[in-house]
């Protein structure tokens, strides 16, 4: 009798630890993109003549891989991004920016605080809160490097 409860408890155990490893192995997914000087890109300056509050910058940028992912190679492009943020300080050094980047597969969004201005030199983490597709109901956080000649370095680190 004792055998038998013994058994059935590592039974139990065993079924726990087999429907359990799914997802322990589900690590987050790591995309590395580089944003091209912008397709097009619109400021709209709203209020104050010059840049301050209220003022929106409306942006299209082409997606690379820096590394290989998305079943393409390490410079492929994979998509595209289009984003408007709207100023918050009267100083235009920071505002609110909604992004989405497109894939083959589906969409990702982010949105969050971001620094602006023309030679912006601070980065930036934002959480990502949605998408579509491949990408349905995504989350995480999307870190935002802008470099000095113009690209953007987005890495997304999205959730299982």
């Amino acid at each position: 009798m004792q055998r038998r409860t013994i058994f059935s408890l590592l039974l139990a155990l065993a079924a726990a630890a087999v429907l359990a490893l799914p997802a322990l192995a589900q690590a987050p997914t790591r995309l590395v993109l580089v944003g091209l000087p912008q397709k097009a890109t619109t400021y709209v300056d709203n209020g104050v003549p010059g840049q301050s509050a209220g003022d929106q910058l409306i942006l299209q940028q082409q997606l690379r891989n820096l590394k290989p992912q998305l079943s393409e190679g390490r410079g492929a492009k994979v998509g595209h991004l289009d984003a408007i943020c709207t100023f918050t300080s009267y100083t235009g050094a920071s505002g609110y920016c909604s992004g989405t980047f497109y894939f083959g597969n589906g969409s990702v969004t982010g949105y969050g605080k971001v620094p602006l201005g023309p030679r912006p030199t601070a980065n930036a983490v934002i959480p990502l809160i949605g998408g579509t597709g491949s990408y349905a109901g995504a989350r995480g956080t999307l870190e935002i490097q802008q470099l000095k000649n113009g690209n953007n370095i987005y890495t997304l680190d999205l959730l299982p």
